[in-house]
């Protein structure tokens, strides 16, 4: 059989619609006996479409539209749902007002090994301009940093190194790079 979802209706009688999985029709029963109905509701378990309706039914906390598959969950207080572009959009918007800390749009701090495992478009770029900023911050705030001539020329160094895009990456969770095509 397929999935069993129960609702009540304003007659108070209890409506159970069955959905078979191999044909997807969809066939109501009328149950007169409301007090065997009512027995067996706490036999009934929460099905997946409800939980895939539940899904549907998160907005974007960025452009604020229904979100349909791909979709960024944010473990915060307010368990923030984001499409893939917006949590980019928003991350870039961030380190664009030069932020060290990366916010959520409730205000919870994003973890950069949240964004190490994300499925968010150009995510090594973010993670680099992110750790480029704080890299300055720290260079910034500490005279005795800025006079070490080994650390100014490690950092000249790497600064002058292009990004390379995430496609080259060979595992994404160790940062490894796949060396370049001569």
């Amino acid at each position: 059989m397929g999935n069993v979802v129960c609702f009540k209706v304003e007659s108070s009688a209890i409506n159970t619609v069955t959905v078979d999985e191999s044909t997807k029709n969809i066939q109501p029963i009328q149950n007169s006996n409301t007090q065997d109905s009512l027995k067996h509701l706490n036999e009934i378990i929460p099905s997946p479409s409800l939980s895939q309706q539940e899904q549907n039914d998160k907005k974007c906390q960025m452009c604020t539209k229904t979100i349909s598959f791909t979709f960024v969950q944010i473990n915060c207080q307010k368990n923030c749902v984001y499409h893939p572009i917006c949590i980019e959009e928003h991350i870039k918007k961030l380190i664009d007002s030069e932020k060290q800390i990366i916010k959520c749009g409730c205000g919870t701090k994003i973890n950069t090994n949240f964004l190490r495992l994300s499925s968010i478009p150009g995510k090594m770029n973010l993670l680099s301009k992110i750790f480029e900023r704080q890299l300055d911050y720290i260079l910034g705030s500490s005279q005795q940093i800025r006079r070490d001539i080994e650390i100014q020329n490690y950092v000249k160094q790497n600064r002058l190194r292009k990004e390379y895009d995430d496609y080259i990456l060979i595992q994404q969770d160790t940062l490894t790079y796949e060396e370049t095509p001569q």
